[in-house]
Formats: structure tokens, C-alpha cells, sequence
């Protein structure tokens, strides 16, 4: 089995692609495989895509969705045991970062299902370090830094598409509130992340669901992680949100203080 399938998207990618490409056929690691998802592009991007002579490439060129939609289709045709997908506008940091992943820090590899690292975008800013569910609410980690088992996607479902932009943001969330999901941190740079790409001018509906959708999947998590959450966040979604975590610290206190009067009166009895 492969180790890594490497997945990059592309429409009109003619004056990126090939940067793309060979930040990863130059890798010293090499148990990988690369699939160029295609969407109809109209320009040379299908040429240029074609014409690298290595087996490991494989180019389809079909009518997609968008970005996420291309994705789904890499995931679908991926032989490896992990995930990583690539820009068509991005590049790996250099030519041994998939060997600092998959040698270097191969005891973390063996112990986990998800790892995300660190990307650089724009000009040399270093984004965004280790997260957990409460800070991942306000900083989402990007795509380009995130290696994800295949079967990961069997728990968390593929990307949603009707989030064009942030479908990766929603798929973080499902990763981060299940617990059966094993995460892991390499304080290291994956890649170069371009500062211009579609999320950075496209407006999302993840956006507006954000809250909601953190709060239902939070359920799953903890009751404490879930109060820590609406206090820290409630009030940016207004007062209902508000009203509802206090009622949830409310109850807990009575639940407990009722658990507390029983289990005082069994001792004492």
C-alpha cells in the first residue's frame, strides 16, 4: 500500500501548477503517489500536468464543483494510507519535509490519525502553531499543514460542498470534536501557503453556522468543554446563545448539588 497520496485541484492552474508538482516529485521521501484532480481547465494546465514522465502521476480531468468537490474525487481514487492535499498554487517547504514527517517523526506517525503542523503564508508569517477545539473556533488550520489518514474520512465524511471555501474548516471541527479520532501536533513547516487563494475572497455559509455547528458537535466532547465554549463565544452570537449556556451552568449546578445531598446522606446513613 502506498504510504501518502498526494491530492492537488486544478482549473486554469498554467502559471502555478508546475512549481506545485515539483515541490513534491523532488522529495527524497518517495513511497507516494500524486493525483492531479482537473476541472476542465482551458488553458496549458493539462498539458503541463502531462508532461512530467513519473509513474507516481496520475492527471483526470473531469467537470467538478469546485475545489472540495475535486478533492473528494482525489480522496475516492487514493490508494495511500494517508492524505495530504496541495494548492495548485502552494509548495512544500522544501525537499525533505515528507521525510520529516513520515521518517523523522515516524513513533508519532504510528500513534496517530490525523497530524497537522505548521504552513508559512504571505510573506515568511509562520501559521499558527498546536490547537485545541476552543481555539480552533477562531483560527482554522489550513489544509496545506494538515496529513490525514484515509480512513479518517470514513468517521468524518467527505468535504461538505456547500461550504465552498471552508469545507476544510468543517472537517477540522469533526476531527477535533471525536475523540476517537488519535491528533497530533509536528512543530514543523509543511509548506508555502499563497496568500491569494479562493478563501481568501470568497464568502462562505460556514461562516454564519460556525457557532451552531461547534456547539452540536461539542456535545460529543465534554460537558465542561461545551460550558467553556458558549462563555468564551456565546455572547458574539447574541443573547439567546447567552441565556443558554447560563441555564446549561445552572442546571449542572443543581444536578450536582442534588448528586452531592444523596451521596452525603448514603455516607452518613
Amino acid at each position: 500500500m502506498t504510504k501518502l497520496s498526494i491530492i492537488i485541484p486544478t482549473f486554469n492552474s498554467e502559471k502555478v501548477l508546475a512549481a506545485a508538482i515539483e515541490s513534491v516529485i523532488k522529495q527524497s521521501f518517495r513511497d507516494f503517489e500524486l493525483l492531479i484532480i482537473d476541472g476542465l481547465s482551458t488553458d496549458s494546465t493539462l498539458t503541463i500536468a502531462k508532461s512530467y514522465m513519473d509513474s507516481r502521476i496520475k492527471v483526470v480531468s473531469e467537470k467538478d464543483n469546485g475545489i472540495y468537490d475535486a478533492m473528494n474525487k482525489g480522496i475516492a481514487m487514493a490508494n495511500g494510507e494517508w492524505l495530504y492535499f496541495l494548492g495548485s498554487d502552494d509548495t512544500l517547504f522544501d525537499n525533505e519535509v515528507l521525510r520529516r514527517v513520515f521518517i523523522n517523526h515516524e513513533t508519532v506517525v504510528a500513534k496517530s490519525d490525523y497530524m497537522y503542523a505548521n504552513v508559512i503564508w504571505g510573506d515568511g508569517y509562520v501559521y499558527n502553531g498546536m490547537q485545541d477545539v476552543l481555539s480552533l473556533y477562531l483560527s482554522n488550520i489550513s489544509h496545506q499543514a494538515i496529513f490525514a489518514k484515509k480512513e479518517v474520512f470514513a468517521k468524518t465524511g467527505l468535504f461538505v460542498l456547500k461550504y465552498p471555501t471552508l469545507a476544510d474548516f468543517n472537517f477540522n471541527m469533526l476531527c477535533f470534536t471525536d475523540d476517537s479520532i488519535r491528533k497530533s501536533y509536528l512543530k514543523i513547516i509543511i509548506a508555502c501557503y499563497a496568500i491569494d487563494g479562493a478563501s481568501s475572497y470568497t464568502k462562505d455559509l460556514f461562516v454564519n453556522e460556525k457557532y451552531e455547528l461547534f456547539e452540536q458537535n461539542l456535545k460529543k466532547v465534554s460537558f465542561e468543554t461545551l460550558l467553556q465554549f458558549r462563555v468564551k463565544y456565546a455572547d458574539r452570537n447574541g443573547i439567546k446563545n447567552k441565556i443558554k449556556w447560563l441555564i446549561n451552568v445552572v442546571m449542572r449546578d443543581i444536578i450536582n448539588s442534588i448528586v452531592g445531598r444523596k451521596l452525603r446522606k448514603m455516607i452518613n446513613s
